[in-house]
C-alpha cells in the first residue's frame, strides 16, 4: 500500500494536472474551443451542405473528433465518488440535443465506449472495495448507468466491464485464502491464526453478499460459480468443517452468516447443496 506521503503527492499531482487542463484549449479559436461549438458548426455544415458532409464521412469520424473534448471534461471524474451520472454530463446533454435534431444516434454510445469504459474498468479494479456495501452499491449504480448506453451498441465493452466485476471479486476472495487455509488445513493454529481466519471468513461473507448485489447486471451464473464454487465449496466450507471439529456452536453462527449472505432465490441451486447439507448435519449436532 502507498504511504501517506505518496498519497499526498499523487493528490497534489492530480490537482495540478486538473488546473493545467483548464487552459489546454486557450489558444484554440472560439469555434473549436468547446464540444458544443464544434457540434454547432458540424450541424450547420450538415444542414446547409448535406452532400459535402456525407462525402467527407463526417459521421464516421465524429467519435474520434469529439473524444478529446469528452476526455477533457471527464478528466477529474471519479466514477465511484462523484455521484455524476452519464446522463448528467455536459457533453451528453449537448449531443443529446443534437440527436433530437436528427444527428447520429450512435454517437453517445460510441463515446461512452471509447472514453468512459476504460476509466470505469480501471476504477472497478483499483477503487471499488468488494467487501464494502457502500462502495458496492455505487459500483452497481455505475454499471447500471453505463450499460444503458453500451449494452446494445457495444456488447463487447459491456461484457468487459461485467467480467471486471467478477475478476475484482475473485481477487478479493483470493486475499483471504491463506488465513482460511490455516485452520482448514487440519493443523493446530495459534489463537492469532484462528482470529485471522474468522475475520477473513466474515469478510468473505460480505464479498458473497456484495457479489449477489450485481445479479441484475452481471451474469448470475458467473456470480453463482464464484460465490458457491470458488468461495463456499473450495474455501469457506472446509473452514467451517474445521471450526465444527473444535467449536460446533461457533460453526453454527458462522454458517448462518454465510447462508444469509446468499439471496433466498439461490438457496435451491445444486452448487449450494453441499453447504446446505453441512448446515443440516450441523443442526443435527445440537
Amino acid at each position: 500500500d502507498e504511504s501517506e506521503g505518496e498519497v499526498e503527492g499523487w493528490v497534489q499531482a492530480k490537482r495540478k494536472a486538473l488546473e493545467e487542463a483548464k487552459d489546454v484549449l486557450d489558444d484554440v479559436g472560439e469555434d473549436f474551443r468547446t464540444l458544443k461549438a464544434v457540434q454547432a458548426r458540424l450541424s450547420v455544415w450538415k444542414q446547409r451542405y448535406p452532400k459535402s458532409y456525407k462525402e467527407a464521412y463526417v459521421d464516421m469520424s465524429l467519435p474520434r473528433l469529439l473524444a478529446p473534448y469528452v476526455r477533457l471534461e471527464t478528466l477529474g471524474w471519479e466514477p465511484l465518488e462523484d455521484g455524476q451520472t452519464v446522463e448528467g454530463m455536459e457533453w451528453v446533454k449537448v449531443l443529446f440535443e443534437a440527436e433530437a435534431d436528427g444527428d447520429d444516434s450512435d454517437l453517445i454510445p460510441n463515446l461512452v465506449q471509447q472514453v468512459l469504459c476504460p476509466k470505469i474498468k480501471v476504477t472497478l479494479s483499483t477503487s471499488w472495495d468488494p467487501a464494502s456495501s457502500g462502495s458496492t452499491g455505487r459500483a452497481v449504480g455505475l454499471l447500471n448507468d453505463v450499460l444503458i448506453y453500451i449494452l446494445d451498441a457495444a456488447p463487447d465493452a459491456a461484457k468487459a466491464l461485467c467480467n471486471e466485476v467478477v475478476t475484482a471479486l475473485s481477487v478479493e476472495l483470493d486475499r483471504h485464502s491463506p488465513a482460511l487455509a490455516l485452520l482448514a488445513g487440519g493443523d493446530s493454529p495459534s489463537r492469532a491464526a484462528q482470529s485471522a481466519g474468522r475475520a477473513s471468513f466474515l469478510q468473505c461473507c460480505k464479498i458473497v453478499r456484495n457479489a449477489a448485489a450485481f445479479r441484475e447486471v452481471v451474469s448470475p451464473l458467473a456470480l453463482q460459480t464464484l460465490t458457491m464454487e470458488a468461495a463456499t465449496r473450495e474455501r469457506l466450507l472446509p473452514f467451517l468443517q474445521a471450526v465444527r471439529a473444535q467449536a460446533p456452536s461457533d460453526a453454527a453462527v458462522l454458517t448462518k452468516l454465510l447462508l444469509d449472505s446468499f439471496p433466498d432465490e439461490w438457496h435451491h441451486l445444486p452448487a449450494l447443496q453441499p453447504f446446505l447439507s453441512f448446515r443440516k448435519a450441523l443442526l443435527g449436532d445440537r
